[in-house]
Order: structure tokens, then C-alpha cells, then sequence
């Protein structure tokens, strides 16, 4: 006889005579977290209100530069992620805050990374959208 463990989706079988065995003749129940996993939505309105920025308007240039597509690619492929960061952006601001190990398509790097240039006036890397949603004044 055999015991699905694990994933059944993924169909683990493991003979009984490799549980433990308390665990024989017992059905296994796996549990999901207790604590449910943040949205990138959620994340990116969290780290907007912790650095002091507006969380709506942050929003409204997440939704105009990709439409909150991870995998968003723009100018021609020279641009990715919810952000629409371009690579030598991202490096260079990566650099000036130092962090380290971060990659240009996780939202959450692209949000921390942001968050910190606009509260720190940068806003103008993103003026397509920024102007777009009333964020950079435009010229009249």
C-alpha cells in the first residue's frame, strides 16, 4: 500500500514502510500559512504611506506605466517591470542606496526602489505618467 504525501497534484508516493510509524495508516494533512501572503497592490501602498509619499497617486503611476503587469516591457524592450525601470536606472539607484542583489522584474524591488527616489525628488523618471496623473506639474 502507498501514501500520498506532499502535493497530490504532483502525485508523491512514498511506500509506508518509509514513514514514520506513527504516521502509518494516518492520513497527512498539509496546512496552508496562518498569515496570508501581501498583494503587490498591498505592498506597493504599504511602502508609498512608510516613506511618506501619496499612496494613490503612487498607485495611479504604477497602473499608467504597466497597468500592474510584472512582465511589462516597454520603449522598445529597454524598459521592464510594474515601473518600467530601464536597466542602467535601476543599477545606478540600486548603487546610491545600497542594496544589494536586486533583480529589475521582482515588483517589490522595483517598489522599494522607487519609493525612495520620488520621496527623494525623482519623480522626473517617470514624467510620461507622472504627468499624466497630476504628479509633475505640467507646463502651461
Amino acid at each position: 500500500m502507498s501514501v500520498v504525501m506532499a502535493a497530490p497534484a504532483i502525485g508523491i508516493q512514498l511506500p509506508e514502510s518509509m514513514l514514520p510509524a506513527a504516521t502509518q495508516n494516518t492520513a497527512i494533512v498539509l496546512e496552508a500559512p496562518k498569515t496570508g501572503f501581501i498583494s503587490v497592490e498591498n505592498y506597493a501602498e504599504k511602502a508609498a504611506k512608510d516613506a511618506d509619499i501619496d499612496p494613490i497617486k503612487f498607485k495611479k503611476l504604477i497602473s499608467c506605466e504597466s497597468v500592474w503587469k510584472e512582465d511589462a516591457a516597454g520603449d522598445n524592450g529597454t524598459s521592464f517591470g510594474i515601473l518600467q525601470f530601464k536597466d542602467p536606472t535601476f543599477e545606478l539607484f540600486n548603487k546610491k542606496y545600497k542594496f544589494e542583489r536586486r533583480d529589475i522584474m521582482n515588483p517589490q524591488h522595483q517598489i522599494d526602489l522607487a519609493v525612495l527616489m520620488i520621496s527623494d525628488g525623482y519623480i522626473y523618471h517617470w514624467k510620461n505618467c507622472g504627468k499624466k496623473i497630476g504628479w509633475i506639474p505640467t507646463a502651461k
